[in-house]
């Protein structure tokens, strides 16, 4: 509707639509983006638009910047349509070039939403993701409690990938062919819209959530595991740290900090965190979820139980963290823990408050606030923040514990992690780093993360089709009638 009113203020005719496929191109003879049945040709920036022809232009997002230049360059006669931005590139050009310009309004007000977009906004509510028959509630109530919250979760976006790609070849996301789940992963990591790990979790959903439903597991058949395979060969997943640091270093510098009672709060808190993530494997969430009347100290058993929300489970767990009695007091977690939450109960007066509060204000500390304490104990003690994490204590800790000789199966049950995976191996078991200069042997996943994006993928290849459609949808619209002569 907009396209025939448009033409016909701007008196013109296009002729030929640049950015199209069968079901949205505005004129018969159009140009796809991929080789496409029915196209004059495809990408249409390799294309002369100078021809005589009048060109409709409509580019995507990501490609906007190759876009803008090119009816300048090719003399061409097109009406563009382009975001309307203040620091478009080529702006002033295009404005003393064009002979007309029109404000169209908000995209979703003039165009209709393409597969990809609404694929984009696709949500799986998880109650409805297992399509079971009718009467059997108790069964999905099972089938969801198996799964963690924070697994359905990744499920649901992983699943996106899966339904934006289906609706954009026109296929049935339940499918049984296993040949569309392995043309899907290959096609969003070569066009570098999804890495290497959202293309396993994507494997993993399609085939635990969409097995349901169908009986196959897409995921486990040969021609999907090879093409898994395959990415993982161009795209290794890095470990976090070659070496890592000895625990001992930190566990001197604690020693060095004096009684509990001479601490300030804040340092008290750091120190908590700190015991229960080196010697306990604890994770920063679940120490945010420790309330004070679920710590409970048994000085004649050298233990403490703690009730908090384990990441893998939603419902509070009590869990058992049993200490050397031969430990300092420095560097004992069973005195701080006490001691941090004696000093909690008389300043808030209550014990329903959390272990980690905050100090002059109402609530708990955040994760990222419990992580700066650790981050900023371990500056303390020299070790560098820079290149460790908080969770570096984890693998320092349970680094330690291989090398005076505790057996795989211990160390996987104090970590809560299998024996049977890659992880407890490979990012935490580490060999100790035996000059000074860590830094030489030793890298932070971001830092390696950065560095492959940057050589694999240009920024607009790695913007999905999501985010890249979802900028396209908010931003307002301007047609450009450019009618460029040599000059």
């Amino acid at each position: 509707m907009f396209f025939k009113q448009l033409c016909d203020q701007l008196r013109l005719e296009p002729q030929i639509d640049g950015f199209a496929s069968a079901w949205n191109r505005q004129v018969p003879i159009y140009i796809s983006w991929k080789k496409e049945i029915g196209a004059e040709a495809a990408n249409a920036l390799l294309s002369n638009w100078g021809d005589g022809r009048i060109w409709w232009l409509h580019p995507p997002i990501p490609i906007l910047s190759q876009v803008v230049n090119k009816p300048i360059y090719d003399h061409a006669k097109a009406i563009l349509i382009t975001p309307d931005w203040r620091t478009l590139p080529c702006r002033m050009n295009l404005e003393s070039k064009s002979v007309m310009s029109i404000k169209l309004p908000p995209t979703r007000e003039c165009s209709i939403a393409g597969p990809g977009m609404e694929a984009a906004e696709a949500t799986l509510p998880s109650e409805d993701i297992f399509k079971l028959k009718p009467g059997s509630s108790a069964t999905k109530e099972l089938i969801l409690g198996s799964y963690a919250p924070g697994t359905l979760s990744h499920y649901q976006s992983a699943l996106k990938h899966w339904i934006s790609w289906c609706n954009v070849k026109g296929i049935n996301p339940i499918s049984n062919d296993p040949i569309d789940l392995a043309n899907c992963m290959s096609d969003l990591f070569s066009s570098g819209k999804c890495y290497r790990s959202m293309c396993e979790s994507m494997r993993s959903a399609v085939s635990s959530v969409i097995g349901l439903i169908t009986g196959k597991r897409l995921g486990q058949d040969y021609i999907t595991q090879t093409v898994a395979r395959g990415i993982r060969k161009i795209e290794p997943r890095q470990a976090k740290y070659k070496f890592i640091w000895e625990a001992q270093i930190l566990r001197n510098y604690l020693q060095q900090l004096g009684q509990n009672t001479s601490l300030k709060e804040q340092s008290l808190q750091a120190k908590v965190a700190t015991l229960l993530l080196l010697e306990h494997s604890l994770r920063i969430s679940e120490m945010q979820k420790i309330e004070i009347g679920s710590v409970n100290v048994n000085r004649e058993q050298n233990s403490i139980s703690i009730k908090t929300k384990l990441k893998t489970n939603d419902v509070p767990t009590t869990i058992t963290l049993d200490e050397d009695p031969n430990v300092s007091s420095q560097t004992s977690l069973m005195l701080s823990i006490q001691e941090l939450k004696d000093r909690v109960i008389r300043r808030t007066n209550s014990r329903d408050a959390h272990l980690f509060t905050k100090i002059g204000e109402i609530g708990a500390l955040s994760d990222d606030d419990i992580r700066n304490l650790i981050k900023k104990f371990m500056k303390q003690a020299a070790l560098d923040v820079s290149l460790f994490s908080a969770y570096s204590l984890k693998a320092a800790g349970l680094s330690e514990a291989q090398r005076n000789g505790v057996f795989l199966e211990q160390i996987a049950s104090k970590s809560r992690l299998s024996t049977k995976g890659l992880v407890l191996r490979k990012h935490y078991l580490l060999p100790l780093q035996q000059t000074n200069n860590i830094a030489q042997h030793s890298h932070s996943s971001r830092q390696t993360r950065s560095s492959d994006e940057g050589s694999r993928f240009s920024s607009g290849k790695s913007r999905s089709l999501g985010e890249a459609e979802a900028i396209e949808t908010n931003a307002p619209l301007l047609k450009w009638n450019l009618e460029i002569d040599n000059v």
